[in-house]
């Protein structure tokens, strides 16, 4: 049953709640940008990204590491817990998690987003370079051009250099 009644509705105000109403009220995700632009360079394929943003929900700070249960995921997912384990093995051995090293052998398995991190850098450190430099086209084109295909100076000509010069 989904309660609709947005009479008792917190009254925070943020640019996030701003866009996404009250349906952020229950907790959101934040995501770095570089993950997704650069999802094809990182040769993730949608199902292995599906399960790395399921781990991704589940890392709350830094420090508390992730460690949700491969039946949670295969169930939002609408898969087996095989192919979410494989999946998992794929981001360990690909270098996108690591294992958590256990102190007793109940204990439930815990998952490094360090690799994550350190795998993303690059791509945020040249897209960084891109801004600093004043880029715009560059910027654009890493946006836009996925999609397109096409140079930002072929969509928007002379724009993109007015841009630049006006900054």
């Amino acid at each position: 049953m989904t309660n609709t009644d947005t009479s008792a509705e917190p009254l925070r105000q943020s640019r996030v709640r701003a866009k996404w109403d009250f349906v952020t009220d229950p907790g959101f995700l934040t995501l770095p940008y570089v993950l997704l632009l650069h999802q094809s360079d990182l040769k993730i394929s949608s199902e292995h990204l599906n399960v790395l943003l399921n781990f991704i929900a589940h890392w709350h700070s830094n420090g508390r590491m992730p460690h949700p249960r491969t039946s949670t995921i295969a169930s939002r997912m609408g898969i087996s817990p095989r192919s979410v384990q494989r999946a998992v093995s794929w981001l360990i051995e690909n270098g996108f998690l690591a294992k958590a090293p256990r102190l007793h052998r109940n204990d439930v398995q815990q998952y490094d987003m360090a690799p994550l991190v350190e795998k993303l850098k690059p791509y945020a450190w040249a897209r960084i370079k891109y801004i600093q430099e004043k880029d715009f086209e560059r910027v654009l084109d890493d946006n836009i051009q996925i999609a397109m295909r096409r140079t930002a100076k072929d969509m928007f000509g002379e724009a993109v250099k007015k841009l630049a010069d006006e900054l």
